[in-house]
């Protein structure tokens, strides 16, 4: 499923992110739900975020979107609400409209809704609640009909525990929530990821490389922690580095080769005993199980062994 839109487009091969698709697309009808779109960094929340619009009522009214956690902190009032003329030293004399009223009758897409400051939390959810802002200097409260997607990549409940993000902002937000799953949980989209940026990254750069068939393992087998933007970027450097018209293996950069400084189980070159390689090929899994899961109780239960299994084979690897 390629699916493309105003500023990207979207790669839905595997059968998790096709969900997510679906989901996306029925949620968008529901024209007054507030969405929240969760989902680790690179991983195409702003792309969601466009399908929401593209498939609703709004699509044709104005859709702005703001990144919280990148304006300074004694602006962000302004910026989302406006202000009145003379509110502050440097004021534009004619006012300023804020984000949601330049967005009435559309949507507003607060993307890093996590790192929005305490103070500033309370006073979105009474413009949700009351769908009406007050400009910074101003007491008459002003109409305004929008849609609001948030998004982030930070776990808002465990913040709502800490005492981060408020708890009532969380479930004004939470009307839907759509999930997207890492690169690393939906392999079957990698593969038509590379093709697609190949072909817009040749056209950039009018150039006619390709990938030769050795190096597909080794990027279906790279974690991504920077997921759909990291591979992204990764292709685009390859493509300008890469000498001649074919990428290879040998041509990746050496975090595809190694992990903790040791040659990586997947793409080794040498020979090496075939213990070795089997304590190195589980040490790496014990590692990723525990990066995923967050616990060595829990990567244990992951892998289907005790615990003290995995503290054995690690404490055994540190004496060696």
């Amino acid at each position: 499923m390629k699916i493309r839109l105003g500023v990207g487009t979207i790669i839905a091969n595997s059968e998790s992110f096709r969900k997510v698709v679906e989901l996306a697309q029925r949620v968008a009808t529901f024209d007054g739900a507030t969405v929240l779109i969760l989902g680790e960094s690179g991983t195409g929340k702003e792309l969601v975020s466009e399908l929401l619009v593209n498939n609703s009522p709004r699509k044709d009214m104005p859709y702005l979107q703001v990144n919280c956690g990148a304006i300074p902190e004694n602006l962000i009032e302004s910026e989302l609400f406006g202000y009145e003329k003379g509110a502050f030293t440097g004021a534009d004399n004619r006012g300023h409209k804020g984000l949601f009223e330049a967005a009435n009758g559309g949507t507003v897409f607060l993307d890093e809704i996590g790192d929005l400051p305490l103070h500033m939390q309370v006073k979105l959810l009474r413009v949700l609640q009351q769908r009406k802002v007050t400009r910074v200097g101003g007491t008459e409260p002003i109409d305004i009909n929008v849609r609001v997607i948030a998004a982030t990549n930070k776990n808002l409940e465990q913040m709502v525990r800490e005492g981060q993000f408020r708890e009532d902002l969380y479930y004004r937000l939470n009307v839907v929530s759509v999930q997207i799953p890492p690169l690393r949980e939906r392999k079957e989209d990698i593969v038509p990821l590379l093709n697609h940026f190949l072909t817009v990254v040749n056209q950039k750069y009018h150039t006619q490389k390709t990938i030769f068939s050795d190096t597909i393992d080794a990027f279906e087998n790279y974690p991504w922690p920077g997921n759909v933007r990291e591979l992204e970027n990764v292709l685009e450097n390859l493509v300008i580095t890469t000498p001649g018209d074919e990428i290879r293996r040998e041509n990746l950069p050496k975090k595809f080769w190694s992990e903790n400084g040791e040659p990586a189980a997947v793409g080794m070159r040498e020979i090496l005993p075939l213990k070795v390689t089997v304590e190195r090929v589980e040490l790496a899994a014990i590692q990723h199980a525990i990066d995923q899961c967050g616990s060595v109780r829990k990567a244990a239960a992951a892998l289907g062994v005790d615990p003290s299994t995995i503290v054995r084979k690690m404490q055994g690897h540190k004496e060696k």
